[in-house]
């Protein structure tokens, strides 16, 4: 179990494994991404940074609390609960939720321009 923020990741990456570090705080950027990209599409009330920013957060301490829970159930290191996982995790929403505000800007100006430019003109 990893509760120092960052930690494994500066032991990790002294002892010569830079590319896992790399993959590791990929793969956990990008596991909730989706979430801060589709949730706002999918549920209005989530169509604001700190309330995904907060989802993004609960569902990324679910999964860690799952991880620990099964590990102490089944008496193993089955996986691990990591701070640094649930601190990307939740970075990974918040940077989804930023394309979706990036996305759906372009989609308004697209769509605003488009309605501009196909007025019919009836004489």
């Amino acid at each position: 179990n990893n509760f120092i923020p960052f930690y494994f990741f500066v032991d990790v990456y002294h002892e010569g494994l830079q590319y896992y570090v790399i993959r590791s705080i990929g793969g956990n950027l990008i596991l909730l991404l989706p979430v801060g990209l589709l949730f706002p599409l999918l549920f209005k009330k989530l169509n604001n940074v700190k309330r995904i920013l907060l989802t993004g957060f609960f569902i990324s301490l679910f999964i860690e609390l799952a991880q620990l829970s099964i590990s102490v159930y089944i008496r193993s290191v089955y996986r691990s609960f990591d701070v640094d996982d649930l601190i990307l995790n939740t970075l990974g929403t918040v940077i989804g939720y930023w394309l979706f505000f990036i996305l759906s800007m372009f989609y308004k100006r697209v769509t605003y321009r488009f309605k501009s430019n196909t007025s019919i003109n009836i004489e």
